[in-house]
């Protein structure tokens, strides 16, 4: 075979492997299972979400970095960071961690100051 037929081969057989491989990791992320009648509104156990006030961020890099500390602290299940508003929603899991754990880690790593504005 020529080489261009070879890379053809190559090709097709990596794409037709690489895509098993990305629908098997696909349908093993959690809330993928297309089978069951799972309710994304419905809360898990341990779910929880705080408001928090940020202070000390002084253009949106640094809220772009307060949000990837954030979601970098174990129990920690996303954030989302306003440099505009000077707030950070954070949904976390309550049976790993809690707000003043979190706040204080967050605080070390970042030199911000947070505190909990509404808990939910």
């Amino acid at each position: 075979m020529k080489t261009v037929e070879w890379v053809a081969v190559v090709a097709i057989l990596g794409f037709g492997v690489g895509s098993q491989l990305l629908r098997h990791d696909h349908d093993a992320m959690p809330g993928h299972d297309h089978g069951s009648a799972m309710n994304e509104d419905i809360p898990s156990e341990g779910h929880a979400t705080v408001t928090l006030t940020v202070t000390g961020m002084t253009r949106t890099g640094c809220a772009a970095a307060a949000r990837v500390a954030l979601q970098r602290v174990d129990g920690v299940e996303s954030a989302d960071v306003s440099y505009e508003s000077g707030r950070a929603v954070v949904s976390f899991d309550s049976t790993v961690t809690n707000p003043d754990q979190f706040v204080g880690e967050f605080e070390r790593i970042t030199g911000f100051k947070a505190m909990v504005l509404e808990r939910r």
